[in-house]
């Protein structure tokens, strides 16, 4: 794909300081904004991450890692997690070092690793919501 020329771009209507005035963004702008859609895109792609979103927006407050994952085991398996033990511990593993901080990487979930918690970021529970509604 060809540079293209440091000129500011002018997009209507998005985010002028005046109603229908322009904002003027940099190609280095517009480049880091298309970096993070990216980001959401690619951690959107796996279905557990999205059933985790899912889980989330469900549940309307933080919610601790052991419970998104005995969630996720009743969706994937239809089965207790006190019956799939292994099953279980294999998808809180994954959660806790893939799929979780692959959300968080694209700031779409806040995760306080210490606590072992996971919530929505609120700045971005608008813009997935249409997605998690699909699951």
């Amino acid at each position: 794909m060809p540079d293209e020329p440091n000129l500011p771009h002018e997009i209507p209507g998005a985010g002028g300081d005046q109603p229908g005035e322009q904002s003027v963004k940099t190609p280095a702008e517009r480049q880091l904004e298309s970096a993070g859609l990216d980001r959401v895109y690619d951690a959107l792609t796996d279905r557990r991450r999205r059933y985790i979103l899912h889980c989330l927006k469900r549940s309307r407050t933080p919610m601790a890692l052991a419970d998104i994952a005995d969630s996720i085991v009743r969706w994937e398996t239809n089965e207790e997690p006190v019956d799939v033990p292994a099953e279980r511990e294999r998808i809180y593993v994954s959660l806790y070092h893939y799929h979780v901080p692959k959300l968080a990487d694209a700031n779409l979930v806040s995760f306080d690793v210490p606590k072992k918690r996971v919530s929505l970021c609120e700045s971005d529970e608008a813009a997935i919501q249409d997605v998690i509604a699909e699951r």
